[in-house]
C-alpha cells in the first residue's frame, strides 16, 4: 500500500519530521540518556490530540516514525554499553597502574582479581562489538551529506511527479538538508523528492565501528602491558596465557555507504601504556591540498615510531554536529596545531589533539 503528500497533512508530516531529528540530535549529543518509551508516550498523545489519523498516509508515517525509533533505541543501547566497558576499564586501569607504574610485585591475590575483571569486560566487548554492526548510521541523518550514500525506501510512495517508489527499494540519499523532503537518486538514475519519514540508511555505522575498535585496542594494550610485565618477572605465567587468550578478533570496518573496507589505523589512546611511558607528541602541519586535508605527524620523542593521519573532518564543539575542514578548524580556533589542542572556543575547555582523535571529534583517515 502506498501514500502520496494528498494523504497526508502537511503540518503532520513537518511535526513528525522534526520531532525525529530533534530525537536524532540528542541522542548523538555526550553524555545523553533519553526516555525514549516515555518520549514515543508523549508524542503519542500529540498527535492524536491534534491530527486526524485515521487515514492510511499517517498510519503509514507513524509506522516509519516507530522505526527510526527503533534504531535511535539501538544506538542508545550500544552507547550505555560502551560506557559500562568504559567504566570497567577505568577500574582496571587504575588497579593495574598502583603496582605495575612502581615496578613492584603485585599484592596477593590482585592478579587473579585482574584476570577475573578482564574476562568480564571482554565479554562486554565482544556484545559491543556485536551491537556496533547493528547500528544504523544516524549521523548522517543529522548533518548535511559530504557526498550520496546508499539507503532504503521503507514505505511505498507516489511522488507529486506520480513517480512510484517501492519499500525495500534502493536508493542513492542524494540531500537531507530539509527536515521534511530528500533528494534521491533510483535505481534508473532519474532524481526525485521524498519524505524523509521514507529513507532509512541501513548498518553498518562506520563511526561506531571505529569507536569500538579504538577502545577494545586500548583494552588489548593494558593486557599486553599486564602480562609482560609478569612474564618477565615470572609470575602467574599460566593465567597470563588465559589472559593473552582472552584477545578477540577487530570487528569488521566495512561502511554503509559502498565504500571498500580500509585497514584500520593505529590512534592514540589513552590507555594504560600511555599513562607509564610519556611520549612526546610532535603536531605538524605539513600541506592544504586542493581538497583542504591536513597531514598530522605524530613521533615519539625518540623518533623511533611514527604514525601519520590525514585529517579528513573536525566535528564543531559549539554545535557538536557541524563538521569542518581543518582549514576551518583552525581559521575559527577550534584546533591550535602549535599549541596541539582542540578547544571549545565558547567554553575555552580544550583536550589534547590525541585524546580529540581518539573521542571521534577530529576525524582521520589513513
Amino acid at each position: 500500500m502506498s501514500f502520496c503528500d494528498s494523504d497526508v497533512d502537511e503540518e503532520f508530516m513537518r511535526f513528525c519530521s522534526e520531532f525525529l531529528l530533534e530525537t536524532q540530535k540528542n541522542i548523538l549529543q555526550p553524555g545523553s540518556n533519553l526516555d525514549l518509551q516515555e518520549d514515543g508516550k508523549r508524542i503519542s498523545k500529540i498527535l492524536n490530540n491534534k491530527y486526524d489519523l485515521s487515514g492510511k498516509g499517517p498510519g503509514i508515517l507513524i509506522t516509519c516514525l516507530n522505526v527510526h525509533l527503533e534504531n535511535i533505541r539501538k544506538y542508545q543501547q550500544f552507547q550505555n554499553k560502551l560506557s559500562e566497558c568504559k567504566e570497567i576499564n577505568s577500574e582496571i586501569e587504575d588497579k593495574q597502574y598502583n603496582f605495575v607504574s612502581d615496578g613492584k610485585d603485585p599484592p596477593d591475590g590482585v592478579l587473579q582479581i585482574l584476570y577475573d575483571e578482564y574476562v568480564k569486560l571482554k565479554k562486554g566487548i565482544r556484545e559491543v562489538l556485536s551491537l556496533s554492526n547493528e547500528v544504523c548510521p544516524i549521523k548522517k541523518r543529522t548533518v548535511p551529506l559530504m557526498e550520496p550514500v546508499q539507503a532504503k525506501i521503507i514505505a511505498a510512495y507516489d511522488t507529486i511527479d506520480r513517480v512510484e517508489t517501492s519499500r525495500g527499494q534502493d536508493i542513492r540519499l542524494l540531500e537531507n538538508t530539509d527536515a521534511v523532503y530528500w533528494k534521491v537518486q533510483l535505481e534508473d538514475g532519474s532524481e526525485v523528492k521524498v519524505p524523509s519519514l521514507i529513507v532509512s540508511v541501513p548498518p553498518p555505522d562506520s563511526i561506531s565501528q571505529r569507536k569500538t575498535n579504538r577502545f577494545k585496542d586500548e583494552v588489548d594494550e593494558n593486557i599486553d602491558a599486564l602480562v609482560n610485565f609478569c612474564t618477565a618477572r615470572g609470575q602467574q605465567l599460566s593465567l597470563m596465557q588465559n589472559l593473552t587468550n582472552l584477545k578477540t578478533n577487530q570487528v569488521s570496518n566495512g561502511l554503509s555507504d559502498g565504500v571498500e573496507p580500509r585497514t584500520p589505523v593505529k590512534k592514540p589512546r589513552a590507555g594504560i601504556i600511555k599513562r607509564i611511558i610519556e611520549v612526546k607528541q610532535t603536531l605538524t602541519e605539513e600541506h592544504v591540498e586542493e581538497d583542504i586535508t591536513e597531514t598530522l605527524n605524530e613521533s615519539s620523542s625518540s623518533g623511533e615510531s611514527r604514525s601519520r593521519f590525514t585529517i579528513s573532518g573536525v566535528v564543531d564543539p559549539r554545535d557538536n554536529q557541524r563538521i569542518m575542514s581543518i582549514q576551518q578548524a583552525v581559521e575559527e580556533g577550534v584546533v591550535n596545531l602549535s599549541r596541539g589542542f582542540y578547544i571549545n572556543p565558547v567554553t575555552n575547555e580544550s583536550i589534547p589533539i590525541p585524546q580529540a582523535m581518539g573521542e571521534g571529534l577530529i576525524q582521520v583517515d589513513s
